[in-house]
């Protein structure tokens, strides 16, 4: 997810133990509009000792300003009448679903059109040559080769998910949370099912910021279809068919088991190199189980919104043990042409990804109780019981 990749544009190296230390890292905030950041703080108490996380946030917003009204003058225009001839295609899925191995390897396709690491930082700095050159050069050479947290394989032209670069356009983004973790309820209600009391102004905000975030994405890559992971749009599909009523969808659900504990080690990995404020261990998966289950329900409700012709659904395990089989046959149940073109880029990637090491668990019987009692709708639904492959102490 962009939060480590972005998380990434950071001064130095790590210590010598090869963790990248959080004292140095600029979060995502740095590349965001001023009117953006200010909405993101406001509210929002930082601890002291992220202050400097936050001047820091501010002063490369600043300089960086010329530069993005530089973009807007001269792209503004091609952005706004690019024809997308193409529907788009959404990966949906919780966090640690399979979202990102799938993207990749769809995005292997060269008709794929996806927002890039570069561009999920700097949205509005993706287009002008005198911007790419000056940013993304830097931030290539300065992030990290993996991502912490799941070793995932880094690269500034790699794809990557829109909610950072959503925030960063706009005037907030559910991705507020990595910065204030313990309102992420608030968050969640605000910027993913639009509930909240302006929740329709919110709504079309999105609409707008996103279809221009679509086209950009459209323009820097040169493809013709728009392909889409971005885990919180597993909660806005109902919002996605207004926008785009033609869509294709992609869901990749896993067991429940394994994306809560992976999900636990991500954010605890991630979030000292992102927030302004500390969150309690027990606040944090409190948060884990709530969204969860918001986003899947409210998935399982809004998915009937969806032509059958236009859904996939698929198991990651499943993916994982075929993946050009489970490719070949959502291209052809959503109508995409251009498999065969891509097989041999699907086979490449898939070969290369042989060799990725996961992470392994020691799962304590509380944390088994625990995801069996908040998810077992979800071990139902998708047919699940605890796997048979991880310890438990």
């Amino acid at each position: 997810m962009l939060t480590s990749k972005t998380a990434a544009f950071k001064h130095s190296m790590a210590k010598k133990d090869n963790r990248p230390s959080d004292r140095i890292l600029i979060p995502p905030t740095a590349a965001a509009s001023l009117p953006s950041l200010r909405a993101s703080f406001k509210g929002n108490q930082v601890q002291s000792k992220y202050l400097m996380r936050k001047y820091l946030s501010y002063a490369a917003s600043g300089v960086l300003s010329p530069f993005r009204a530089l973009e807007r003058l001269q792209f503004d225009g091609k952005v706004a009448d690019l024809k997308m001839d193409k529907a788009p295609l959404f990966v949906l899925g919780h966090w640690r679903s399979g979202t990102t191995f799938l993207h990749n390897l769809l995005c292997q396709d060269p008709q794929m059109a996806y927002v890039t690491t570069y561009q999920g930082t700097f949205a509005e700095l993706s287009l002008h040559p005198l911007n790419r050159a000056l940013f993304k050069t830097t931030m290539q050479a300065v992030m990290p080769k993996r991502r912490a947290g799941d070793n995932v394989i880094l690269n500034a032209d790699l794809p990557q998910e829109e909610e950072f670069a959503l925030g960063n356009m706009g005037l907030g983004s559910f991705y507020d949370y990595w910065y204030f973790p313990t309102n992420i309820q608030t968050y969640y209600k605000r910027f993913v099912n639009f509930s909240s009391v302006d929740g329709e102004e919110q709504e079309a905000r999105w609409m707008a910021v996103y279809d221009r975030l679509v086209r950009k994405a459209i323009l820097n890559t040169g493809g013709q279809r728009f392909i889409s992971k971005n885990p919180p749009n597993t909660g806005r599909v109902k919002t996605i068919l207004k926008l785009y009523p033609n869509a294709r969808f992609i869901h990749i659900y896993r067991n429940p088991v394994m994306v809560f504990l992976s999900t636990r080690n991500f954010y605890k990995s991630m979030l000292p190199y992102l927030c302004f404020e500390d969150i309690a261990d027990e606040r944090l998966e409190a948060h884990i189980f709530s969204i969860y289950e918001q986003m899947m329900q409210q998935y399982e409700t809004d998915k009937l919104l969806i032509p059958s012709e236009n859904l996939v659904e698929l198991r990651f395990e499943h993916l994982q043990k075929a993946p050009l089989d489970h490719i070949q046959t959502a291209y052809e149940q959503l109508r995409i042409d251009g498999f065969e073109n891509a097989r041999p880029k699907f086979e490449a990637f898939v070969a290369q990804k042989k060799s990725y090491k996961k992470n392994t668990y020691k799962v304590a019987k509380y944390d088994i109780d625990r995801v069996l009692t908040h998810w077992n709708f979800a071990m139902e639904r998708y047919g699940y019981s605890v796997p048979d492959h991880i310890e438990v102490v």
